[in-house]
């Protein structure tokens, strides 16, 4: 048998490794297979990414994007810095602003200044190299979804001259195949003040609840109400637990707390597993005295977010107000540990701590709650209260003052200081500080209050009645404006005028227990003995803590010093201070 030649195939036919030596043992190639090992890996894990991800994916899939950009700008505007992106990137950033400022958590809709597609990563498919955002492309135009364009323009109306006259400009925005979305009232030298209302219309039309929430807190109820009926009419999944939690806010904030109590209700209905209407209706219970309700309601909410503080935090309120310091405690321990490094959590904690008069760790909550986030306004105004109540009056004003500093166009901290110059008698400084905080909100009812109060002391009635009205005018079913009202009334000597608010206040909120006991002591005042017992006896079923404060005048129908003295406690019963 002669030797075969070599041609590269062995005897059985196949291809050897190395065509150019024969007999010999043959190396693989590594690196070649290293790079086939990448692209397997990588291959897997974009397709393990997709398959965990499909939510993701799906999300990216049918969000219908709002894109803003191409606007027209004179060439006068963009020589100073104002061009079509900046233009743009104002209007997003106001959105940006009203969306952080609205504090409802409802997920804002997709609002940008690029698409959809352009946003996603370049990422290669392994099955032809196919790229994802293609991908994704295809299939959101292959489903009708598409992002919506808002472009527009801005015109010079009016070119200024050498009188000192400014160039006016107006804003326009439209949506493409839709027609104008915006245009300026008339015509403006200011470019940032059509911004603004660019923005709030462009919310208006495409995220009607984040812009309500937004304007609730900037106490625009009647607006706030306004984006609730559009929400109600876009029909849009979801939207309807959010707006009747809005108006039961808003009826709330007016002192209406039985309408507001029927809105959450209706919110619930419609969205029964909508979590944040438990929370706000089991508040509004607590605060209204119904507090078996209240405790049942919070306890759903537990259920339906177990992970969420609020729950947590208003059944805790609920157990301190019914006696149950453990259950209390417990609770907002608990949710502490859901939510360690929760600043909100911490004043949660804090809060009960400070209405169960456990002062130290009250202020040790709320020092977590700074040290966790050191911009936390409230937990500043919350500390400086319990300072204040330990004695520590020139640490709270600190404290109060850091407030105002933290956040310089909130009210709270000038209204602390205030009720801190009240406390010492040092009227004309407490004034001033009410003064102070109802300028910078005008609708801050809290303010008023207080001002009326404190113009009460100076003895300056007719300012004080004026001060009253125009809280009772802000908010005209809330009891602790009537109830505050009644007892500047009886300090002018007018107990028959007293008398009348304070049954007003408790027809508002009939199972107030305080409210009670200090138409009692007027009752008595007014000699009327019969009719103060049973005032008496209303508050102690009311709230079986009054009862010994009441007993001896239940038991003797005699003069006595009365309900327990008002305190620095965080609290918007009737009958309480007007500390927010």
């Amino acid at each position: 048998m002669s030797d075969q030649t070599d041609t590269g195939q062995s005897a059985g036919g196949g291809t050897q490794a190395n065509g150019t030596t024969s007999g010999k043992r043959q190396w693989p190639d590594w690196a070649a297979l290293l790079e086939t090992a990448k692209r397997v890996a990588f291959n897997v894990v974009i397709i393990a990414a997709i398959a965990v991800g499909v939510p993701v994916f799906v999300k990216l899939v049918t969000t219908r994007g709002v894109v803003i950009n191409d606007i027209t700008v004179p060439s006068a505007v963009a020589d100073r810095g104002l061009t079509s992106d900046v233009i743009s990137r104002r209007i997003l950033d106001q959105l940006h602003e009203m969306k952080m400022n609205a504090g409802s958590k409802k997920e804002q809709e997709a609002i940008t200044g690029t698409s959809t597609e352009s946003q996603l990563p370049d990422i290669q498919l392994p099955v032809g190299g196919i790229n994802l955002a293609v991908a994704i492309s295809q299939i959101r135009h292959f489903l009708g979804y598409v992002d919506t364009k808002i472009s527009g323009e801005i015109v010079t109306e009016s070119a200024g001259d050498d009188k000192g006259n400014a160039p006016a400009y107006t804003l326009r925005l439209r949506m493409v195949g839709h027609g104008v979305l915006y245009h300026s009232a008339k015509p403006s030298a200011s470019i940032d003040s059509q911004i603004a209302e660019a923005a709030i219309e462009v919310m208006h039309r495409f995220d009607p609840i984040n812009l309500g929430y937004y304007l609730y807190r900037r106490k625009d109820y009647v607006n706030a109400y306004r984006m609730t009926e559009t929400a109600l009419a876009n029909d849009s999944p979801g939207d309807d637990g959010w707006a009747f939690n809005m108006r039961g806010l808003i009826l709330r904030d007016q002192g209406q707390c039985p309408e507001a109590i029927a809105q959450f209700r209706e919110a619930i209905r419609r969205e029964p597993k909508f979590a944040v209407a438990y929370y706000k209706l089991s508040e509004t219970l607590r605060l209204t005295g119904d507090l078996e309700e209240a405790a049942k309601v919070a306890t759903q909410s537990i259920t339906l977010a177990p992970k969420d503080r609020r729950g947590y935090a208003n059944l805790a309120l609920v157990f301190v107000d019914q006696g149950k310091t453990a259950e209390a405690l417990e609770l907002m321990q608990k949710a502490v540990q859901e939510e360690p490094r929760s600043s909100q959590a911490h004043l949660d904690l804090g809060v009960v701590l400070h209405t169960l008069n456990r002062l130290d760790e009250a202020a040790a909550a709320f020092q977590k709650s700074i040290e966790i986030e050191p911009d936390f306004a409230a937990a500043y105004s919350k500390l400086s209260v319990v300072l204040h109540r330990t004695g520590k009056y020139e640490d709270a004003r600190a404290e109060a003052q850091k407030a105002a500093n933290v956040n310089p166009k909130s009210p709270v901290p000038w209204n602390l200081l205030g009720l801190y110059a009240l406390d010492r008698k040092d009227y004309p400084h407490a004034v001033t500080s009410f003064q102070k905080a109802i300028t910078l909100d005008q609708a801050f009812v809290e303010g008023y209050v207080n001002l009326g109060v404190a113009l009460a002391k100076e003895k300056k009635f007719a300012d004080s009645t004026a001060a009253f009205q125009k809280a009772a005018q802000l908010h005209p079913r809330d009891a602790s404006v009537l109830a505050h009202w009644a007892d500047a009334l009886e300090a002018q000597g007018q107990g028959r005028q007293a008398l009348d608010k304070r049954r007003q206040a408790i027809a508002i909120a009939p199972k107030q227990a305080n409210l009670d006991g200090r138409l009692g002591r007027l009752q008595e005042a007014q000699g009327d003995v019969t009719g103060a017992i049973d005032s008496y006896n209303k508050a102690t079923g009311a709230d079986a803590r009054v009862s010994g404060a009441l007993k001896a005048r239940i038991d003797s129908g005699s003069r006595c010093s009365g309900i327990p003295p008002r305190g620095w406690q965080e609290s918007r019963r009737p009958g309480v201070p007007r500390v927010r």
